[in-house]
């Protein structure tokens, strides 16, 4: 289980300003309550599945069972994975709908005029200069499943000629609202050349998780793409804290292991076998995430606690949460990858 991915260059930490979010028990009761309805629409499931869907190997076991979802652990690479994932058309409806009971609880959050600017200070700016200090140009980039367009919006005022691809109705209108360019389709095999064939980077920040086969989808942009493209990818991780925390408190987990729109979290054993399956090589990878705060506001919650004291050690999250990336046991990882070209290519 411990785990680090090849040759890659390892970097440790990101701040989060929590107060500045708004991010309080409110707010978390009030999301663990939307994913918890969103999770109940479904009754359609696809069929169950008996392999890794990265690695294919058997030697699978239960990992814990999330809001009456099975999610299984993958014994060789450590990959989880929801056993019986709803069927690809019903999760797709649900991202193109604009129909206000059927929308992602994700809306509420990123489609927020309140907080848009303070996202983009905390979360999209900070991941845009990380990127661009390892990068040697800036160029065209390309952010498949861009959302609210936060880390368009950050690129572009960063020097990049940055545009998105959103599948959501309601998040492409809001990021349009914002002054950002973003084009409403799905990328499949027919139109991806078109999209990806000449940019300096292509991102996907947390999309991977929501794909029924990440390999088809990422291996689709690999063989589209120019030679010199960086690919960032950004997922949930494990092992984790968070994947301690949703396992021993599974009826309170929506930050990290969140169904039905969380189809999968990568370990670095199982993302590294998925590069390879794409002719990708991670050159850098950024751990950090949102561990501690997510063990402190569950137990607060599990214990019905809201108060001054939880506040002023949440305040303090940032000092304990670095120490936690520094031991491998965050919950999120961002790469900053390149095609493998073969010695005779």
């Amino acid at each position: 289980m411990d785990y680090k991915i090849s040759n890659a260059k390892r970097v440790y930490h990101k701040d989060i300003d929590f107060q500045r979010l708004n991010r309080n028990m409110k707010w978390r009761e009030n999301r663990l309550s939307d994913l918890i309805k969103l999770a109940g629409r479904f009754n359609q499931f696809g069929s169950e599945i008996h392999q890794c869907p990265i690695c294919c190997s058997d030697n699978i076991s239960l990992f814990s069972i999330i809001h009456g979802y099975p999610y299984c652990e993958c014994q060789s690479c450590f990959h989880i994975f929801l056993k019986n994932p709803i069927i690809s058309e019903d999760l797709c409806s649900l991202y193109a709908s604009e129909e206000h009971e059927k929308k992602s609880h994700l809306d509420k959050l990123y489609c927020d005029d309140d907080i848009y600017q303070q996202r983009i200070e905390s979360i999209a700016l900070p991941k845009i200069d990380f990127i661009t200090s390892y990068l040697p140009n800036k160029g065209t980039w390309l952010d498949i499943g861009c959302g609210s367009g936060e880390n368009i919006y950050a690129a572009n005022k960063r020097g990049w000629k940055a545009c998105g691809i959103e599948s959501d109705p309601t998040e492409v209108s809001f990021a349009r609202k914002q002054g950002n360019s973003v084009i409403q389709t799905y990328l499949e095999p027919g139109n991806i050349s078109g999209y990806v064939a000449n940019c300096d980077v292509i991102s996907l920040f947390n999309i991977l998780e929501h794909i029924s086969d990440p390999v088809f989808f990422l291996n689709m942009i690999s063989q589209s793409m120019k030679n010199d493209t960086y690919v960032i990818i950004e997922v949930p991780r494990h092992p984790s804290l968070s994947s301690f925390v949703n396992m021993v408190f599974p009826s309170l987990s929506h930050h990290h292991i969140g169904p039905p729109v969380h189809v999968r979290i990568f370990s670095e054993r199982s993302i590294e076998k998925m590069l390879e399956q794409c002719h990708l090589s991670a050159e850098v990878i950024w751990l950090f995430g949102q561990d501690f705060s997510e063990f402190l506001l569950c137990a607060a919650q599990n214990a019905s606690i809201d108060n001054k004291l939880l506040y002023y050690i949440l305040g303090k999250s940032n000092f304990i949460q670095k120490e936690i990336d520094n031991m491998d046991i965050s919950d999120n990882m961002i790469l900053i990858c390149r095609k493998i070209i073969p010695k005779n290519g």
